[in-house]
């Protein structure tokens, strides 16, 4: 979502909620093997 998003949904007042979630990883998921008991799904 943008900020023109956000301020339309500020303007007319639409009930917005906003969830952020953290994992402090960064790159491409498929890059590192899988934890153990895990699947591996093939990339396409």
């Amino acid at each position: 979502m943008n900020s023109q998003e956000l301020e339309t949904v500020v303007r007319e007042h639409v009930p917005l909620v906003v969830l952020v979630l953290v994992d402090e990883e960064y790159g491409c998921p498929g890059a590192r093997p899988p934890k153990s008991g895990a699947v591996a799904l093939p990339t396409t």
